[in-house]
C-alpha cells in the first residue's frame, strides 16, 4: 500500500513539473507582451516539430499589416500548445510569430478584448525627435508617467505613446 501511495505521489509531482502554468494578464499587459495581435480565420494547419497555423487576417491590432500570417505553437498540451480549428475565426496574441494557451487567444465572436484593443489602437500615436507623427499598431508598452510608451529599437529616435 505504501509503495502504491509513493508511486502516485511521484507521478502527480512529475505531472505538476511539466504542466503548463499560465498567469492571467489584463488586455493592456498582454498587448505590451505581444508584438502581433490580430483577428483572423484559420485556413491551414501544418505539423512538424511545432504546429503552424495559417491565418487569413481580418483585422490587425498590433504589428505589420498583412493579409495572411503563420503562427506557431507547441504540439504538446502540457507544453502550453494552443489548438485552433480550421475555418474558425480567432483573436490571436503572438510574440515572434509564436503563441500558447497562456496568451489571450480566443474566438472572435462576442470577444470583449476586441473593443478594448480598438480603443487602444485609436489612442495610438508615435512621434520622432522632430515632432513628426507616425502611424502604426500598438507598440511594446512601458508605463511612463501617465502614458504607456515605447522606444522602438528598430527605428532609433522614435518614441511611441498611448494615453
Amino acid at each position: 500500500m505504501k509503495k502504491w501511495l509513493l508511486i502516485i505521489v511521484i507521478l502527480v509531482h512529475t505531472l505538476n513539473l511539466y504542466a503548463c502554468k499560465c498567469r492571467l494578464n489584463s488586455v493592456k499587459e498582454d498587448a505590451a507582451n505581444s508584438d502581433q495581435i490580430f483577428s483572423g480565420k484559420v485556413i491551414k494547419k501544418t505539423v512538424s516539430e511545432k504546429v503552424s497555423y495559417h491565418f487569413m487576417v481580418t483585422e490587425m491590432f498590433k504589428g505589420e499589416k498583412t493579409d495572411t500570417i503563420i503562427i506557431t505553437t507547441n504540439k504538446d498540451f502540457l507544453a502550453c500548445g494552443m489548438e485552433f480549428n480550421i475555418g474558425k475565426e480567432y483573436l490571436v496574441y503572438s510574440f515572434h510569430k509564436n503563441t500558447s494557451r497562456c496568451n489571450r487567444n480566443a474566438f472572435v465572436k462576442d470577444n470583449k478584448d476586441i473593443k478594448k484593443l480598438r480603443r487602444l489602437s485609436a489612442k495610438f500615436y508615435s512621434f520622432d525627435k522632430s515632432g513628426k507623427v507616425h502611424e502604426g499598431g500598438l507598440p511594446p508598452l512601458v508605463l511612463f508617467r501617465r502614458f504607456w510608451c515605447s522606444a522602438d529599437a528598430a527605428d532609433a529616435g522614435v518614441i511611441t505613446c498611448i494615453s
